[in-house]
């Protein structure tokens, strides 16, 4: 598990702009947790956002990303899953 920046994205980042994102330790882009984060604030309800990311941006091709999430998803969900009750003890949500 790692805690760092995630990047909001409104289209899909290419493999020349993860070098971007790396200079600012980006550690993920994600689109969908920023309009969860929104809609959230706008009705004032709490809330939180576990992401398990499969694969590395940048690796060598779209073909290996997906390689990368075929193989790594359901290990990456369990881990999540196993963590879970901890990270929701620690941020004290029941």
């Amino acid at each position: 598990m790692h805690q760092g920046i995630v990047a909001s994205a409104d289209q899909d980042v290419t493999f020349e702009e993860v070098a971007v994102l790396r200079k600012h330790d980006v550690l993920a882009a994600d689109w969908e947790s920023g309009a969860v984060a929104l809609v959230c604030a706008l009705n004032h309800v709490r809330w939180a956002v576990f992401r398990g990311v499969p694969h590395r941006a940048g690796a060598d091709d779209a073909r290996r990303q997906g390689q990368d999430d075929t193989s790594n998803t359901s290990v990456v969900m369990a881990k999540l899953f196993e963590l879970l009750p901890d990270i929701l003890r620690r941020i004290q949500i029941d």
